[in-house]
């Protein structure tokens, strides 16, 4: 231990400063304890300045990682439940298909019934239509026989006729034969006479019986020709009805492939309704299991979101936790932090997108109440690192002590009292002068009273100045960063001695840069966000 304190010595001796103030000379003695302590909160500073910038990116990644596979769950969540729906409709229209197809079978059976009582009744019809055939037959043929025997009786009464007119004309012949013995024969004239009167009444008596019968032949003619008409009409009734028996037949053969058709239908209907509800059952199982598989995903995406909830509570309870320190401490600068914060947020532009607001007056438990308080932490912890980079919380010297102090003092010349806008920061001539952080340079030439003075201007309203400087190591316009030299430390302008005069200025407004000093100092000592 000994040797690497000897080392450590060799490296960093023991340094003795001239400190001139009125005409005094004094020395401070910088030993290699306080060097080593310098070095080690720089190097402290370093480290965790590097491993924040890390561990942020690595949580950033995790969360991104965590919310792309809460994201695949819900896709797929919403995957599952549109085919579950479209299994629900799959099974609804063919529900609807089946209620269609047993309307329409009751409709079938329906036509079918009245298909056979149709047919029953036209079968009667023809039973009926075939029995008045028959009969109607039977009558014709008895009108026939009628007819025949009336025509027998009409010949036989025709041939007694043409007998009496021969024996009339016989018998005229006679008388007139016998007119030339009319004395003679006067006595059988009268005798013919009355014979005569006899057969003119047998002839009177037969040609009544001739109208008689030729009246009754009339009447049987017509009886005939109305029995012939009626047979006309039976046989034009009866070639009607077998046509319509014809049509019948048909329709009963079409009834007959119909209910043939009907069966198949049938048939078929009763197969699709099996496989209809085959599919049923399936799309019932497919159902359950979809959404027994939904079940699952969204208790797995409820551990998820819970296992996140943990994990995202841990985490903004540390940032929390780094933000409340670090508020702590850049409250030392005496700026309100507030108001550095909302110069960093104006500084920052060009920035947009959907307004996606976070449920912050959700229940406090709720996965997007931490979401949202997280996200506005984060943002905050984003602000503040930024204004880490922005303000200038170190010395610009690794060397030297601060000789006049901010505010009001005696005036190391004239010894009136006066305001001092900055600090005074002693060291040996040639002590580089650095860029307490990153920046624009905006000025680096001859000033008046600052003599050779540089101006930084390092964004989000602060501006810090280095003078009496004995050179200057950067021009108007170089992007500096952290702890860049920006030059020699000198005497010129109004000085009494090598120093750098150093200002902060926020917003227009000079600042104690004592008070950044000492916040610095404690910005190093902030928890990280495993703390």
């Amino acid at each position: 231990m000994a040797r690497i304190w000897s080392r450590v010595r060799e490296v960093l001796p023991e340094r003795h400063i001239i400190v001139r103030v009125d005409a005094r000379v004094r020395y401070v003695t910088l030993r290699t304890g306080t060097q080593v302590s310098a070095l080690a909160v720089l190097a402290a500073f370093v480290g965790w300045a590097g491993f924040a910038t890390v561990d942020r990116t690595q949580r950033a990644e995790i969360i991104a990682t965590q919310q792309g596979t809460i994201g695949t769950l819900e896709r797929e969540r919403q995957r599952l439940n549109g085919m579950l729906a479209a299994e629900r409709a799959h099974y609804s229209n063919a529900t609807s298909e089946i209620e269609r197809q047993y309307g329409e079978l009751r409709r079938l059976l329906a036509t079918r019934g009245e298909l056979e009582s149709e047919h029953s009744a036209t079968q009667l019809r023809l039973a009926e239509v075939e029995s008045n055939y028959q009969r109607t037959q039977t009558a014709t043929v008895d009108l026939d026989r009628e007819v025949n025997a009336l025509n027998q009786r009409l010949k036989s009464r025709l041939a007694a006729n043409r007998l009496v007119e021969q024996r009339l004309t016989e018998m005229a012949s006679a008388l007139a034969g016998a007119t030339s013995g009319k004395q003679q024969e006067t006595e059988i004239r009268r005798n013919q006479s009355s014979r005569l009167s006899a057969m003119q009444a047998a002839l009177a008596e037969t040609t009544d019986n001739v109208l008689t019968l030729r009246r009754t032949l009339n009447d049987r003619e017509r009886e005939l020709g109305s029995v012939a008409s009626a047979r006309d009409l039976a046989k034009s009734e009866a070639n009607r009805l077998a046509l319509q028996m014809g049509i019948l037949r048909n329709d009963l053969g079409t009834a007959r492939n119909s209910n043939i058709d009907l069966r198949r239908r049938l048939a078929a209907t009763a197969d699709a309704l099996t496989n209809t509800f085959a599919g049923q059952m399936q799309a019932e199982q497919r159902g359950s299991t979809l959404a027994g598989l939904v079940d699952n995903l969204e208790n797995r995406l409820e551990d998820v979101r819970a296992n996140q909830l943990v994990l995202l509570q841990g985490v903004g309870e540390r940032a929390r936790r780094n933000i409340g320190s670090l508020t702590r401490t850049l409250e030392q600068t005496g700026v309100p932090v507030d108001k550095m914060l909302a110069a960093v947020v104006s500084e920052r532009m060009g920035q947009g997108g959907p307004l996606i607001e976070t449920a912050i007056d959700a229940p406090e438990d709720s996965f997007e109440h931490v979401v949202g308080t997280l996200e506005q932490d984060l943002t905050r912890w984003e602000h503040m690192q930024v204004l880490l980079e922005r303000i200038p919380l170190a010395r610009p010297t690794m060397t030297g002590y601060i000789s006049s102090k901010f505010g009001r003092r005696k005036d190391p010349i004239n010894g009136r009292r006066s305001v001092h806008k900055g600090i005074d920061i002693a060291a040996p001539p040639r002590t580089p002068v650095y860029s307490t952080a990153p920046g624009i340079v905006t000025f680096a030439d001859w000033n008046g009273a600052y003599g050779r003075m540089v101006e930084v201007d390092h964004g989000a309203g602060f501006v810090t100045r280095y003078g009496h400087l004995r050179s200057i190591t950067v021009k108007v316009g170089d992007r500096v960063a952290f702890h860049d030299e920006v030059g020699r430390m000198g005497s010129s302008g109004r000085s009494t001695g090598s120093h750098v005069h150093y200002e902060v200025e926020f917003e227009g407004g000079l600042v104690n840069p004592e008070q950044f000093l000492k916040a610095g100092l404690h910005v190093f000592k902030v928890e990280d966000a495993k703390g």
